[in-house]
């Protein structure tokens, strides 16, 4: 058969970003790619996102030198509609309301650093609830840098990780969590307590954020 040869295209090197601007709903950037420069907005938040851009500009250039007509028009218009439920996801303001799927360390620690980067706040109040297969003292160990005052709370799956568990773990590094049951009335909790200042953070496993997407839905 014919051989096929593969384009390798190294994101931070053969193409090269900078953030420009943003706010609570979109971010500004300056990508440099290989045969062109885009300035590109995308509704979404965090530091991987802009990584995330300029990967798909190197997937777009490549596909645009294989005879692919794609115009900066298209490119604009693609970024605008961008959407990513569930991740880094603001569901409301005063309080802010944000969403996050982080459900392992690595992603975890990410998290913390996207909200001390893109918010100020008071106190930040956590609907916290993970799987039971998942490292979950090591991610709890990330999570009480943010001195965060703690609900645990469970999605409803089999594999969700006991209440006392997560209680436990938060209560051996010092901060004591309130149980409760379900994710809906975890999250009315925490919005009946937190002021406009404040931040109400639910993460902690897919399952979770789901749960939180519907109730803000009003499923």
């Amino acid at each position: 058969g014919r051989e096929k040869k593969a384009k390798v295209v190294q994101v931070g090197k053969d193409i090269t970003w900078h953030k420009t601007g943003g706010d609570l709903y979109h971010q500004s950037l300056a990508i440099e790619g290989r045969t062109s420069k885009y300035q590109v907005d995308i509704p979404l938040l965090g530091d991987f996102q802009l990584e995330n851009a300029a990967t798909a500009v190197a997937a777009l250039e490549i596909l645009t030198s294989e005879g692919f007509d794609i115009s900066d028009t298209d490119l604009a218009q693609g970024f605008g509609r961008v959407k990513w439920p569930g991740r880094f996801h603001i569901m409301q303001e005063n309080p802010l309301v944000l969403v996050d799927g982080a459900h392992n360390v690595a992603s975890m620690r990410g998290l913390i650093s996207n909200i001390r980067k893109y918010f100020s706040y008071k106190r930040i109040f956590l609907v916290f609830g993970t799987s039971c297969d998942k490292d979950i003292a090591g991610i709890i160990s990330e999570l009480i840098a943010l001195s965060p005052q703690v609900i645990v709370t469970r999605a409803g799956h089999s594999r969700a990780a006991p209440l006392s568990t997560l209680a436990e773990e938060f209560s051996r590094r010092g901060i004591e969590s309130e149980i409760i049951e379900t994710i809906s009335e975890a999250i009315s909790r925490a919005l009946s307590i937190a002021d406009r200042k404040d931040i109400v953070c639910v993460t902690g496993s897919l399952f979770v954020v789901a749960e939180t997407l519907d109730y803000f839905s009003g499923g």
